[in-house]
């Protein structure tokens, strides 16, 4: 019984490393909850034991209820996988649902050119994914036709200003409106209150859908452009246009809307061509308007490059403030370094060391200035090494003493006068110096001997 057990468990350790050995696909969404119109990123990886000799060539993958985005681009890389190293590709889509309820995103085959190990002639492979859950449900109830996108925006111009206006006139307004992560499809009709002084004709109403496969965002435009034939002459005031999304991610809708302008409309001398005119746009001929294109305004630019960078212009904010502050702290402590610095050098303690480095001196009249300088050093409300030795009884402030003493004795004495033969002269020598100097300074010199 336990030799089968054994062999049991052997064959499933084999077929388990045999099978972390073989090429194989996995998918990933980053949310399995959203509301409709609200994009799913789904990620699929491609791992092979060797490498890739080709690009994956993918099957039709259908979402029923969504639309499909695919980023063109992959990203290849490497991963450790049970102690195995695999050859990786990354793909990305981007899944708008459409209709409430549980969506299935399906099993994705699709054949990969791999070669087997020991070769390097790349063999077709057929790999499938699993099949995933996506639950949807519906947005929050609103009085306005709407659309969902991580933020947007609406630019609104004529080609023509509305100085001199008169009765028959007629004018070109554009309106466009930008969302960024929702595609065209979903960008509703923009909303602009009619007039009684002036006929309103569509002319065009085109949609756009931009792609950028590296940075892996999507932008949508609606633009609809319309003529106005002015009929009646007076001050009025041309209102301006709205476009209402919401924001998955506040669950919040808002509106952005261009303002309204104040008008004066002049008679005309020939009335009866109104008519003519307005039975040429009703019967959408091509555009009346003049050649000049009209130019996106500063302002919208403005606003449209910050939408598009505030990743970018966030970490920027963040590196100056970050900078700011890095550097008021390095000022801080390069003073606190320097005024350290600054004290150690008029401390006691230091002029200590330089008798104590002197000490190696051949020259001794050079190494007794440097005790000199160390004997009549200022002491203002500290304790001096002398004292530190004789009463604190700090074994470190007497090591210090017996090693200048010693010095003091032996080789940086060799040299001196006859006068300088004895460790007692030298003491007394330097007591006398001492004495001499003792009415120029101010503080007052501890007793060390």
């Amino acid at each position: 019984m336990v030799k089968k057990i054994v062999l049991l468990c052997s064959l499933l350790v084999f077929a388990l490393c045999t099978y972390g050995q073989k090429p194989f696909a996995t998918v990933s969404l980053n949310r399995t909850y959203a509301f409709e119109q609200q994009p799913i990123k789904a990620t699929i990886k491609v791992y092979s034991p060797t490498w890739f000799t080709d690009g994956l060539e993918f099957g039709e993958l259908k979402v029923n209820g969504a639309f499909i985005i695919p980023f063109t681009n992959s990203v290849a890389g490497n991963e450790i996988i049970n102690n195995h190293s695999y050859a990786m590709i990354t793909y990305y889509y981007l899944v708008f649902p459409y209709k409430v309820g549980e969506l299935e995103f399906p099993e994705l085959e699709m054949t990969a050119f791999i070669p087997p190990k020991g070769d390097f002639e790349g063999k077709p492979t057929t790999l499938r994914t699993s099949s995933k859950v996506i639950h949807v449900r519906s947005l929050p109830a609103s009085d306005k036709p709407a659309f969902v996108a991580n933020s947007a925006y609406l630019n609104d111009y004529w080609n023509k200003d509305f100085k001199n206006l008169k009765v028959g006139d007629v004018l070109e307004r554009t309106v466009t409106v930008t969302g960024f992560k929702t595609i065209a499809n979903f960008i509703p009709s923009i909303a602009i209150d009619s007039v009684t002084y002036a006929k309103r004709y569509l002319n065009s109403n085109l949609t756009d859908q931009q792609i950028d496969n590296k940075k892996e965002t999507l932008k949508s435009t609606r633009t609809e452009k319309y003529s106005y034939l002015f009929t009646k002459a007076g001050d009025y005031e041309m209102p301006g246009s709205e476009i209402t999304y919401f924001n998955p991610f506040t669950g919040k809708y808002k509106t952005v809307r261009s303002k309204a302008m104040k008008i004066h409309v002049d008679t005309s001398s020939n009335l009866g061509i109104v008519g003519s005119i307005a039975d040429s746009l009703a019967a959408l001929q091509p555009s009346i308007a003049t050649d000049d294109t009209p130019k996106v305004p500063l302002k919208e630019q403005i606003i449209e490059f910050i939408v598009e960078h505030k990743y970018q212009l966030l970490a920027v904010v963040i590196f100056l403030i970050v900078y700011k502050r890095l550097f008021r702290l390095l000022r801080i402590l390069l003073f606190r370094m320097k005024e350290k610095r600054r004290m150690y050098l008029l401390s006691e303690g230091y002029a200590f060391k330089k008798a104590l480095q002197k000490s190696r001196s051949k020259n001794p009249y050079l190494y007794l200035q440097r005790v000199y300088n160390w004997l009549l050093h200022t002491q203002e409300q500290q304790v001096s090494i002398t004292q530190q030795a004789k009463e604190v009884g700090d074994e470190k402030a007497l090591k210090k003493h017996q090693e200048l003493f010693k010095a003091l004795n032996s080789e940086g004495i060799k040299n001196v006068p006859s006068s300088f033969s004895s460790f007692s002269s030298v003491l007394i020598h330097l007591r006398n110096r001492i004495q001499n100097l003792k009415k120029k300074r101010t503080s007052k010199l501890e007793d060390w001997d």
